[in-house]
């Protein structure tokens, strides 16, 4: 037996580490009495998903490493040196390996960039002649391995597209209602106006802001900054991002810029936030950096030019005066086409705003830019606008609005496509959703996963959709009907 180990060790020696790769994908070595480099008793949940991009070989594995269950990253490598020859021990991106597979252990245990040192599993004394078969073309077994259904997409692979589309449409309303029943939860406890300007913000700071922003909107409500919006423009937005900079410490430690329209608004927000008798402070201050576009200056900015967009005549009746213009329009290309105008408007930066042309305060841009694209709109539509106005129309029984609230969630564009989707993508139907319709299409994705779907961390064995899928199949065939729009 041991005569045998060596000559497998031998050709996976031999061979890429490629291979190593598939045996660990396909389990395909003795797992008794598994343990770690250290004694650690070693069990294998689920092998994790073959990554694509940047950072560890397997990412969403989920082990138990002696009386503790782990969630995370796996990395492969034929020699334990290779993972500082690789430099991992200076890489942010493998913080998250909870694992090191190698064929041979080394005498030194290798430590992640945190400092953390690194469980290992050693393979060389655990191959079986079974796996000998993954030699002739590894690569091919972890293409084929990467595109493996989950066992949603097994249940729907007799699917009609059809089917597909109006089962994801009917998870993206029940995920929207959700989101209006748990806005109606605290309906009593403040202005509509303020939920909804607070529900704009933190929208607009989308993941790496929004509890700064929605925080943000509670420490200056928008009651407070009103007569700033009635007030000429440039003094009110001048008031205004002031309060939102120096909140978001986005004066201290002030960095004058070099370019003259940036500085002399730097100077001017100092001098008004430090004249404020009352500074409120963010008990959650920005970390870490962003990408340049996605700045939280330019965030404020374009929310602010949206919130004056309706002057004196208010946030909540500005939007209940466009909704209910939409709602007159009776022909869907005509309300597709008015809708996409209005939006361009009520989102519209204006061209003299420096900061469209600029990143921050010392990187100006190439080309002058909106400050809420059409990515940023689509977020915010769907994590504030239709949420809330679905709320508000349950609240006054309001039959129209639900109607034209559902009739733009399926018709508008999904967001970008983020780790999420893509996952649910390749594992549900990667053919027919290859293109997603529409925002409720995607929205109906993030419902699956974040109610049901188990694959992230722990593979298809505990998968909880099926009973969603079996039970939407079930459904009469005019309700389904009614849930499917092709746009």
């Amino acid at each position: 037996l041991n005569m045998k180990q060596q000559l497998l060790t031998a050709e996976v020696e031999k061979a890429r580490e490629s291979w190593l790769q598939a045996i660990w994908s396909a389990k395909a070595f003795s797992q008794d009495n598994l343990m770690t480099t250290t004694g650690l008793p070693l069990k294998i949940i689920f092998q994790g998903w073959k990554n694509q991009g940047a950072g560890a070989d397997f990412t969403d594995a989920h082990l138990w490493i002696g009386n503790k269950e782990m969630k995370g990253d796996v990395e492969i490598h034929l020699h334990s040196s290779l993972w500082n020859t690789h430099q991992h021990q200076q890489d942010l991106n493998y913080n998250s390996v909870i694992l090191h597979v190698v064929l041979k252990a080394g005498q030194n245990f290798p430590c992640k960039q945190d400092g953390t040192v690194l469980w290992e599993l050693e393979l060389k004394d655990r191959l079986q002649e079974q796996s000998l078969w993954l030699l002739d073309d590894p690569e091919l077994w972890l293409q084929n391995y990467d595109q493996l259904p989950g066992l949603c997409g097994v249940e729907v692979s007799q699917w009609s597209p059809e089917q597909i589309l109006a089962c994801l449409n009917h998870a993206g309303k029940l995920r929207m209602h959700q989101k209006a029943e748990k806005i109606l939860e605290t309906w009593q406890e403040q202005a509509p106006d303020e939920v909804l300007y607070q529900l704009l913000l933190r929208a607009c700071g989308q993941t790496k802001y929004a509890l700064c922003f929605e925080q943000l909107a509670r420490c200056f409500p928008l009651a407070d900054l009103q007569k700033h919006l009635s007030s000429s423009f440039r003094e009110g937005r001048m008031q205004i991002l002031a309060r939102w900079f120096g909140a978001c410490h986005l004066l201290q430690d002030l960095h004058l810029a070099q370019d003259a329209s940036i500085r002399r608004e730097q100077m001017r927000c100092l001098q008004i936030y430090n004249s404020l008798s009352k500074k409120p402070d963010l008990a959650l201050p920005f970390t870490g950096a962003s990408r340049p576009h996605n700045s939280p200056q330019r965030r404020l900015v374009g929310i602010f030019h949206h919130l004056h967009q309706w002057g004196e005549v208010g946030l909540l009746k500005g939007w209940l005066q466009i909704l209910l213009k939409w709602s007159q329009i009776t022909d869907p290309k005509q309300l597709s086409k008015t809708i996409q105008t209005d939006c361009n408007t009520l989102f519209q930066t204006p061209s003299w705003e420096v900061w469209a042309s600029h990143f921050n305060t010392d990187k100006a841009a190439a080309n002058q830019a909106q400050l809420l694209g059409k990515a940023q709109q689509d977020v915010i539509w769907n994590n504030a606008i239709i949420p809330f106005f679905l709320a508000y129309a349950k609240h006054h029984q309001w039959k129209q609005l639900e109607a034209l609230l559902e009739t733009i969630f399926l018709t508008f564009k999904h967001e970008p496509p983020n780790k999420i989707t893509r996952f649910m993508v390749k594992r549900l139907a990667p053919t027919t959703l290859a293109k997603l319709h529409s925002s409720c299409t995607q929205q109906g994705l993030f419902h699956l996963h974040h109610q049901y779907c188990q694959n992230f961390e722990s593979g298809c064995h505990q998968c909880k959709i099926l009973p969603f899928l079996k039970t939407f199949q079930q459904q009469d065939s005019k309700k389904i009907k009614a849930d499917y729009q092709v746009v």
